[in-house]
């Protein structure tokens, strides 16, 4: 009775994961909500999910500080350009690799392989890897609102020819 019930639930389950690698406009619709800003790890997630979702003033969001530098109109110029960058993106795989960490007066510096596959609009795929460098200022020296999360400062991303499996995690350092 159970295999009865089970076997359909799991055609459904490889009917799903097929139709996400050949269709990349179903991607978005099948993607979960993700935001969860604990880790440098779970920062880098949540940036790929709201691509994925499309929801690119989310993604924009974790490389703000808590309160944003800069005029409004610098700001949306920023995510302008941030949001025209992801034009012709239909989806982006991601792998994670170890983070490194290294503390200093109050903050925490975290440095986050990736490898990611992104694919576009009209099916190609393009592989690159590199490193994120987060920052994280000790939620017990914050006594200030708008709370400052962590984020995203930086980024070094090269195209590599490596199939996005087989491709190995980058060396990041701080």
């Amino acid at each position: 009775m159970k295999l009865a019930l089970f076997a359909p639930m799991l055609l459904i389950c490889f009917s799903t994961a097929q139709a996400q690698d050949v269709n990349a406009q179903s991607h978005a619709s099948r993607e979960t909500y993700y935001d969860n800003r604990s880790t440098a790890r779970d920062v880098i997630s949540s940036y790929y999910n709201a691509i994925n979702l499309s929801q690119y003033a989310r993604a924009f969001s974790y490389k703000l500080r808590g309160m944003p530098e800069g005029s409004p109109e610098e700001i949306n110029a920023q995510y302008a350009q941030f949001r025209d960058g992801y034009a012709h993106t239909a989806h982006v795989r991601l792998r994670l690799g170890q983070p490194v960490l290294d503390a200093a007066m109050s903050k925490t510096y975290s440095a986050v392989p990736v490898v990611i596959e992104a694919l576009t609009d009209t099916g190609k795929r393009q592989t690159y890897s590199g490193c994120y460098t987060l920052m994280q200022v000790s939620a017990s020296v914050q006594d200030y609102v708008p709370f400052d999360p962590i984020r995203i400062v930086d980024a070094k991303l090269v195209k590599i020819s490596n199939n996005f499996k087989m491709a190995p995690m980058p060396d990041c350092r701080l």
